[in-house]
């Protein structure tokens, strides 16, 4: 999927911060009721920022990875290594070592506060104050 202009990476990015988000409902935010909202212009520039700045810092771990998943699983796995989501980078899917390598880097940008997911004028929020939903 290439959304708003995003590379692969990103995009696959994009897709893995809605698929692992909820509203406050419990729905994921790439259910069908939010297929129509589209994202701030800030989520997607933060995003695409933030993805480039991985791949580019981390050229070197990307191109091995590569010979073990594709673009958009690496691109998933950064969504959830960062943000703490149980699973990623480090969950056996590459080589030990560079499962860890490629974790650290992901573990030393922030998580992504859900108020970058914004759609449609509604901000998500993981810090449990009100909003339509969370990470």
């Amino acid at each position: 999927m290439n959304y708003l202009g995003m590379d692969d990476f990103t995009s696959s990015y994009l897709e893995s911060a809605l698929w692992s988000s909820i509203d406050d409902n419990g729905t994921p935010l790439d259910a069908p009721k939010y297929s129509d909202m589209e994202l701030a212009d800030e989520t997607v520039t933060i995003f695409k920022a933030d993805c480039a700045k991985f791949q580019s810092d981390n050229a070197e771990l990307l191109t091995p990875a590569r010979e073990y998943q594709s673009t958009s699983h690496i691109a998933h796995d950064f969504w959830l290594t960062r943000n703490g989501h149980g699973s990623g980078f480090w969950d056996g899917d590459y080589p030990k070592e560079l499962g860890k390598a490629l974790t650290r880097p992901a573990k030393r940008l922030a998580s992504v506060p859900c108020i970058l997911a914004m759609m449609a004028g509604y901000t998500y929020r993981h810090d449990g104050s009100p909003g339509l939903g969370r990470c």
